[in-house]
């Protein structure tokens, strides 16, 4: 009788540990299958991925479009329209090496000069380094933005009067002390900017400004 008690604890003893066995020769591991791209290393199943990478395998970087003028800016990248804001920046990311291809690419101001890029290309860095494309405007213009205090609503605007780039406009511009974002003007030795509401009229001259500078008047 005691010979089969042990019999038996002994075949218990090794079916548990047989179990054991097998259960832990069957845990699963979670970085198997699991291929991190550019650097990147596997832990617990995921990637963790070095500077300049991105994506559930680090196989994305980036590129950052940053608008410095003072209107927003229409850009067409891989036949997409995007809208970057004034002095703003975008980051856009895909996967490292590939092509971005950007045309169309224009300020959205509502009165003077459409400021224009060419189309180019870039490629998505491939060497965990970060690529900017800064959309500056050049010295050639300068930005206009007025604030109406007066009695009276400017309902007419005249630009380089006296030069090859003159234009004249027609914004509605309501006494109301806000402030009011024109556009882009050609800035010439000069350049007078002249507003008018019919019954008065504001005479500014921004020889001083440039370099995308902000020239912002007050219609008293």
């Amino acid at each position: 009788m005691k010979q089969t008690k042990v019999f038996l604890l002994t075949a218990f003893i090794t079916l548990a540990a047989f179990g054991t066995v097998i259960y832990s020769s069957c845990k699963k591991d979670p970085c198997k299958g699991v291929l991190c791209q550019n650097g990147g290393a596997c832990s617990g199943g995921s990637c963790s991925c070095p500077a300049g990478y991105t994506g559930a395998h680090c196989e994305n970087s980036t590129i950052t479009y940053q608008n410095n003028s003072y209107t927003d800016l229409n850009i067409t990248l891989n036949g997409t329209a995007y809208v970057i804001t004034a002095k703003s920046s975008v980051d856009f990311t895909g996967p490292a090496g590939s092509v971005l291809q950007a045309t169309n690419v224009h300020t959205a101001g509502g009165f003077g000069e459409v400021i224009t890029w060419s189309d180019f290309t870039d490629h998505f860095p491939i060497n965990g380094d970060y690529l900017t494309e800064p959309f500056d405007v050049s010295a050639a213009y300068f930005f206009l933005r007025i604030t109406n205090v007066s009695p009276y609503v400017i309902n007419s605007l005249q630009v380089n009067y006296s030069n090859s780039y003159f234009t004249h406009e027609y914004p509605y511009l309501p006494n109301d002390g806000l402030t009011y974002d024109i556009g882009y003007y050609f800035l010439e030795g000069n350049t007078d900017v002249y507003a008018e509401s019919g019954v008065y009229n504001w005479d500014w001259f921004p020889t001083s400004a440039g370099a995308n500078t902000l020239f912002s008047v007050v219609a008293h």
